[in-house]
């Protein structure tokens, strides 16, 4: 007898158990999948912060620095390498900023795999740029050596911040991030430009190869920009077309095509410096406001929407774990109610049948009146 209200009592247990653990596992889970998406949110923007923001600053002073050191190399006097060493020490600035933001315990607990191997390969390039300024300054070093170099430390600078934007979850704020990279890919493409053309403004001359090498910048940036600048959502295409002065890029273009036109190899390049410059620094100008501009409104939707996860988290963690407690609850009321109901249940149905049900068997046998449904009732 106990053991088959044990039995009842197991069964029952059982089919209470299971829904339940079904609900505790699709609670686990869906908190787990909310949770991995808020620290991820956390942490891709622990990495925006600390590794964007000290990489970015330092792009811009290593930018500035890069063809002051062409100019120099192609014409070493006094006054180039005091406005060099004036730029070098903005750098030096920026760049013990970038080591500590790189190396911080933050950053390297928050980046992934492929971000730590882009900050140690831009920490390697920066360890380097000492002995590269001691080239320079020594004339040891060509300058296409040299332009080389420093293209090489500006394109894995890039790399580290496409990697922090490939640590965001939205596949659109990806997307759009990595189009504002390229544009400012093409930017440091028409640095590059001016460098060469820089540099050969001060030397005199303008060979066949750096024409080549300019020739081919130039055909790279218009490409890239071309390129890139329909796939931007209209908010922050916005940006550009407003930002970048069509005055500075016509004049740009003028002088590229005038430039890529020249023949001569024996005379400085066909431009005049004050124009040169001033094409490049207005359209790089507005380059880097856009590219400002454009990155805080897309930092402001990420915020945006680590907000809205972190919602979605507090709504699936408290209203999950209510509806799970809830459930067990009324699954143990009602499984309570079920074992009392059944247990009755038996009880009377064994008083039916070894105690009602043979007292109206022997009256009967004895001849005797019985009303079999008022000894015998249904049972409840």
């Amino acid at each position: 007898m106990g053991l088959r209200l044990r039995s009842i009592r197991q069964r029952i247990f059982l089919l209470i158990l299971v829904p339940v653990l079904s609900l505790i596992a699709l609670y686990v889970f869906a908190t787990f999948l909310t949770a991995r998406g808020a620290l991820t949110l956390s942490q891709a923007s622990t990495i925006k912060s600390v590794t964007g923001q000290s990489t970015g600053a330092f792009l811009g002073q290593i930018d500035a620095e890069r063809p002051l050191a062409i100019v120099y190399l192609s014409s070493p006097t006094g006054a180039n390498l005091a406005t060099l060493q004036v730029q070098q020490n903005k750098t030096n600035t920026v760049t013990a900023a970038l080591r500590t933001a790189l190396a911080s315990s933050g950053t390297m607990n928050s980046a992934t795999d492929p971000e730590k191997r882009a900050i140690a390969t831009l920490l390697t390039d920066v360890k380097g740029l000492p002995a590269l300024r001691a080239q320079v300054r020594s004339q040891i070093i060509t300058k296409s050596r040299a332009l080389s170099e420093y293209n090489a430390m500006v394109a894995d600078a890039y790399t580290v911040l496409d990697q922090a934007i490939l640590e965001q979850t939205d596949a659109t704020l990806v997307t759009q991030a990595q189009d504002f990279v390229r544009m400012g890919r093409a930017e440091d493409l028409m640095l590059q430009e001016s460098a060469i053309i820089s540099g050969d403004l001060a030397a005199r001359s303008f060979p066949a190869a750096d024409r080549e090498q300019f020739t081919q910048l130039v055909g790279a940036r218009r490409a890239l920009f071309s390129q890139t600048l329909p796939d931007l959502q209209p908010q922050y295409r916005a940006y550009y077309t407003r930002d970048i002065s069509p005055q500075a890029t016509t004049a740009l273009a003028g002088l590229e095509n005038q430039l890529m036109s020249d023949a001569h190899t024996s005379s400085p390049p066909p431009v005049q410096p004050q124009a040169w410059e001033a094409a490049v620094g207005g359209v790089a100008a507005g380059l880097s406001k856009a590219g400002t501009q454009a990155s805080d409104a897309i930092t402001a939707q990420a915020s945006t929407n680590s907000d809205d996860t972190y919602l979605e988290l507090i709504l699936a963690g408290g209203l999950g774990l209510l509806a799970v407690i809830l459930s067990i609850v009324v699954s143990f009321v009602i499984g309570r109610g079920l074992i009392r109901e059944l247990a009755a249940l038996r009880e009377s149905a064994l008083e039916l049948a070894n105690v009602q049900l043979p007292d109206v068997v022997n009256r009967l046998a004895a001849g005797q009146d019985v009303d079999v449904a008022a000894e015998a009732p249904e049972l409840p």
